[in-house]
């Protein structure tokens, strides 16, 4: 009777630790006569059991799990704790999950498993413990009940039954790897029924190039060590592949020998996916910090390049030998400054700017960067419809999108071929299925780009605009260019289609609703709409550059200019300067004293007095600063001495209520 249930022990103690991410596994036996533990039955623990190391004092985990509380505890610092037994420190035993056995008298005892990983439990492990101690359970009481051997033999078969019933994929195999037990839960994840995969190795399951991987497991498991779960890579009936937590133990006979090599495979695809998603997001974070950084630095020098060439230009007569160079530097400015606002973009640190824009005129302002970004082996065609109507949408973002389907257009034709760009006016009506979404019938304006390329199928094209899904190589697409591009144009009140087959190219449309306004006029940056004055004005701007160039901008428009390098020296300015101060031009992030600080100090010094905000950094960004910044106190860097001449002018004529002054927000 006594070994019966002693080999049902041995097995509840084994399967626990080959079950859960353990290294050690005890079934702990309540003694009342001694008020103490006793170990029944162990598996990797490093002491004889006679040493009897839970006895005295009684361990403080197992009382608590033994008590009745409900589902079992997990403790992550027995190794600390002065009420446990000192052999779980003396072997750095951190963790322990624990499930109260009891046989329908009382209380047996406890099942436990530990871990030299404070973390390595969850509640997976107690419902796994919970289920081996009912097992445990009912073999005590089958015991106390009859003296033959069946009641073992039938605990022996109700474990069996707890690994048919598992969710995860549990094996058993040779210790030359043929398989020789196959679980239910295995063949829901590699799609193999039992009857066609007993008998097989186990390398059916193991892509080719692991195979070395292979051999050196179960060597290991030969030699009789267990493998604590790590990832492997697997692959099912069909093919493909699907991702695992696995560990493996050997399975010993009676006299210690290892005679087979058992596995648990926990499907953790998914998981994984949604892992790399998240450092993929991070990453991306990341890439948009440091570019939203550059592109404040770049403003800051774009601002000094671009102004002081168009300071040149206006001073310099047209039929001057230099005046060419200048204007290539001039559009040499401009281009930065464009690739600045794609930075910004790309960082979030831009806001949404929606205006009348016309697509042809968009698509032939960039059909030369296009051109240049397809490379040699790739022709451009457009096909512009000159009588465009005018649509509503954000000219940055219009831009990006041109740029996104051209480049990818330009991968599906690694060796060379034809993009087509074209503008068309189009009319909906109730009756048209374009969109698998319902559109509203009236005028679209459609701008498509198609390419001769190698094609989507189906299923590509099922998937194509979700996040993150990319059919590019490793590290070479994050798959968000078609999911924002989607993003951006339902903004825009449109909608998208794609036309493609393998091996017949890709076409893009998009369709953007019409709008009956006239395009917004261009800003001119000349002489002529440089407004002057003679008011007295405070720059301040820590960049000495920037801080020059405004200067000389000012003082050429006939203003008088007191200039100060942080926002203490300008405060003091405005304090202790003898005349008054008309207008306050001050950077908004600065060290020592920010600008809105500074603009704060100013006004109640100089009640009167205007200010303007500049910098590299757009409204939106420095809003999350806790600044609020009316758009008419505002000048985005890099910006033209006419640009800033403008704005000073309209600030000192305008009469602008108190409800225009910058606040912080709340």
């Amino acid at each position: 009777m006594r070994r019966s249930l002693d080999d049902v022990l041995t097995e509840t103690v084994r399967l626990a630790a080959a079950c859960t991410p353990a290294s050690v596994a005890l079934l702990l036996e309540w003694v009342p006569a001694r008020a103490a533990f006793t170990i029944r039955a162990s598996h990797g623990w490093p002491v004889r059991p006679e040493e009897d190391a839970f006895a005295v004092p009684p361990s403080r985990h197992a009382l608590e799990a033994m008590s009745g509380r409900q589902g079992g505890l997990i403790r992550r610092d027995l190794a600390g704790r002065a009420d446990e037994p000192r052999l779980l420190a003396a072997h750095a035993l951190h963790a322990g999950a624990a499930v109260a056995i009891a046989d329908g008298v009382g209380p047996f005892g406890v099942l436990a498993v530990y871990s030299e990983d404070a973390t390595a439990f969850a509640e997976e492990t107690l419902r796994t413990l919970d289920a081996l101690a009912s097992l445990a359970a009912a073999a005590v009481e089958g015991t106390r009940q009859a003296a033959d051997l069946d009641g073992g033999r039938d605990e022996l078969v109700r474990l069996a039954s707890l690994v048919e019933g598992s969710a995860d994929a549990i094996v058993s195999a040779t210790l030359e790897g043929t398989i020789l037990a196959w679980n239910p839960g295995a063949e829901r994840l590699y799609g193999y029924p039992a009857h066609e995969i007993l008998g097989q190795d186990v390398s059916v399951l193991i892509p080719a190039e692991r195979e070395a991987d292979r051999r050196l497991m179960l060597e290991r498991v030969r030699a009789g060590a267990r493998i604590p779960a790590f990832d492997a890579t697997h692959r099912r009936k069909d093919g493909s592949p699907v991702t695992v937590s696995l560990s493996l133990s050997p399975v010993k006979d009676r006299d210690g020998r290892v005679v087979a090599v058992a596995g648990i495979a926990h499907d953790v695809t998914e998981t994984r996916r949604l892992e790399s998603e998240l450092r993929q997001l991070a990453k991306m974070e990341a890439v948009g910090r440091l570019a939203g950084g550059l592109a404040h630095d770049f403003n800051n020098m774009l601002t000094v390049i671009d102004g002081y060439s168009q300071l040149v230009l206006m001073k310099l007569p047209a039929d001057s030998p230099v005046r060419g160079l200048i204007e290539e530097i001039h559009k040499a400015g401009e281009r930065a400054a464009d690739l600045t606002r794609q930075l910004m973009v790309f960082s979030r640190k831009t806001m949404v700017d929606p205006r009348v824009l016309n697509l042809t005129e968009v698509v032939r302002s960039n059909v030369e960067m296009l051109a240049r970004a397809l490379g040699d082996d790739i022709s451009m065609i457009t096909e512009l419809e000159p009588a465009l109507a005018n649509v509503m949408a954000d000219h940055s973002q219009l831009e990006q999108v041109l740029v996104n389907l051209v480049l990818n257009a330009r991968d599906a034709m690694p060796a060379g071929g034809r993009v087509t760009l074209s503008t068309a006016n189009v009319q909906f009506d109730t009756s048209q299925a374009v969109s698998p979404s319902e559109v509203p019938a009236g005028q679209f304006v459609e701008l498509a780009v198609a390419d001769t390329g190698a094609g989507m199928d189906a299923a590509t094209r099922a998937r194509l605009f979700e996040p993150f899904f990319t059919t590019k190589g490793r590290g070479r697409g994050t798959g968000l260019g078609l999911a924002m591009l989607q993003h951006f144009v339902m903004q825009s009140g449109g909608f998208v289609t794609v036309d493609s087959e393998p091996g017949r190219g890709s076409r893009f449309r998009i369709y953007l609703p019409t709008v009956p306004l006239p395009l917004a006029p261009g800003v001119a940056a000349d002489a002529e709409d440089s407004p002057s004055g003679s008011e007295s004005v405070l720059v301040v701007e820590d960049d000495q550059s920037v801080r020059l160039f405004t200067q000389s901008v000012l003082l050429a428009a006939g203003y008088q200019v007191l200039c100060a390098a942080d926002g203490s020296e300008a405060a003091l300015l405005a304090r202790t300067h003898p005349g008054p101060v008309h207008l306050l031009i001050t950077d908004v992030v600065m060290p020592v004293l920010d600008g809105h600080a500074l603009a704060e100090q100013f006004r109640s010094l100089r009640p009167e007095g205007r200010v303007l905000f500049t910098s590299g950094y757009t409204p939106e960004s420095v809003s999350r600063r806790g600044i609020v910044i009316p758009a008419a106190q505002f000048i985005q860097k890099p910006y033209s001495p006419a640009a800033l001449c403008r704005h000073v002018r309209t600030l000192l004529d305008e009469d602008y209520p108190s409800a225009y002054l910058s606040g912080r927000s709340n």
